[in-house]
């Protein structure tokens, strides 16, 4: 994987975090915990900086809207935005609706929407035993995911892709950890 000099500091330098999570914090009228973990969540961040990083239009309007319905989803939207066995089809087939990128670098869009989507990934195979439990549908434990599988894939996308600036936001080798919300 090559890398540029160009870092995500450098590209991002009109993406003003504070003020997004700000504007969110507000509409959403989070409270100060939730405040605080929007604040420091890799997954939020990296919805808000890839329009910037991938000089999109309208970056700020973009990373406003994306992550709006990434906050939609995680809190009383939350049942309409689960995975189903419609979204089976495609490893991006719910993340398409809340990340909508207009113009901006093909290849740094790529790279990201791949870390989230791996990101979401692992999640799933840390909610293996408990969404079997509970009965939540789970693409993995249907059978009809196969965990490395997807993973290799996504990988793949990410070395055919890769930009350092996604890097430095979320960091492939710490997916793993990373939570989707």
């Amino acid at each position: 994987m090559e890398k540029s000099g160009t870092t995500a500091k450098s590209r991002t330098s009109s993406c003003a975090w504070s003020e997004i999570c700000d504007a969110i914090s507000s509409t959403f009228k989070l409270s100060r915990e939730a405040e605080s973990r929007l604040r420091e969540s890799k997954t939020a961040r990296l919805i808000a900086e890839l329009p910037f990083v991938a000089g999109c239009e309208n970056p700020k309007r973009t990373a406003l809207a994306n992550l709006s319905v990434y906050i939609l989803a995680a809190t009383g939207g939350k049942e309409a935005f689960l995975h189903s066995p419609d979204d089976d089809w495609d490893v991006f087939a719910r993340l398409r609706l809340g990340m909508n990128h207009h113009g901006g670098n093909k290849r740094t869009l790529a790279h990201g929407m791949a870390v989230l989507a791996l990101i979401m990934l692992h999640d799933y195979r840390r909610d293996e035993e408990d969404d079997l439990s509970t009965g939540k549908y789970n693409p993995l434990n249907s059978g009809v995911w196969n965990f490395q599988e997807k993973k290799n894939t996504l990988l793949r996308i990410i070395a055919d892709n890769f930009d350092p600036a996604i890097e430095e936001i979320a960091d492939t080798s710490e997916v793993s950890t990373i939570p989707w919300s």
